[in-house]
């Protein structure tokens, strides 16, 4: 198990399954501070804002907004921005570009399988 008992981490995620398995994966290999869980935008600006958080684990898209939106809201409120990565689908150079420009770190594809696990695990060891 990683040690990561003086950090925290929000996972944004709208489909319960995969909130689930992010859920039991972070709390089997690493020993957090604290988790969070949003289902949508609005929920994560609210922790965002309401919580110090150290990693963000999102999807991009949303319910109620995407993620990049999430991220243009935080940075106008001033809401400083943690460790940010990305888990999703959809990817093109002007997403790449954009996220990167607001401070995103990691971008990881699905679909979700043994090594996009392996690649979240590396990316948090050094979170």
């Amino acid at each position: 198990m990683i040690d990561k008992s003086d950090k925290t981490i929000l996972v944004i995620e709208d489909d319960t399954d995969l909130m689930e398995i992010y859920l039991t994966f972070l709390e089997d290999n690493f020993k957090w501070k604290q988790v969070y869980s949003a289902t949508n935008g609005n929920d994560a600006k609210h922790l965002l804002k309401t919580k110090e958080i150290d990693v963000v684990v999102s999807d991009f898209k949303l319910p109620d907004y995407d993620g990049v939106e999430l991220l243009k809201k935080m940075h106008h409120k001033n809401v400083p921005i943690p460790k940010y990565i990305f888990i999703t689908g959809y990817d093109s150079a002007q997403f790449r570009k954009e996220v990167r420009s607001l401070g995103v770190a990691v971008i990881l594809r699905k679909p979700l399988n043994d090594k996009l696990m392996n690649e979240l695990t590396q990316r948090l060891k050094i979170a």
